[in-house]
């Protein structure tokens, strides 16, 4: 649990409009770690960037669920997608579960695509 803990924080912390870059930065920038409703408010390729990062990172987190995989699931699902496909996979996800806009938007993620691609196995 500290693993996955520890990638989540740092995962949000790098993704872009986590801080601000310069001092007119509006107040979506100033939150450390970005909510569902955050994700709309982001620019077609900020969307893309964070997905991307963050669907990636997963791919390489060990464990993200018991047992020793690297979550093979996730892996297979994305290989063959295209960066605006997976900003489709969360933006769907988020605009079926408005009880998610105040959830950590890299936990949406997660719950985005592992709905999206276990039911394809």
């Amino acid at each position: 649990m500290k693993q996955i803990s520890l990638i989540l924080v740092l995962v949000s912390i790098l993704v872009p409009g986590s801080y601000p870059s310069n001092a007119n930065a509006d107040i979506r920038h100033l939150q450390i770690s970005p909510v569902g409703r955050n994700y709309a408010s982001m620019s077609m390729g900020e969307r893309i960037f964070y997905v991307t990062g963050v669907v990636h990172g997963m791919t390489l987190a060990r464990p993200m669920e018991e047992g020793d995989d690297m979550v093979p699931w996730l892996h297979g699902c994305i290989a063959k997608k295209q960066p605006y496909q997976l900003d489709v996979i969360v933006a769907g996800y988020i605009s079926n579960h408005p009880e998610l806009y105040d959830a950590s938007l890299d936990v949406v993620t997660f719950l985005a695509f592992k709905k999206s691609c276990r039911k394809k196995r």
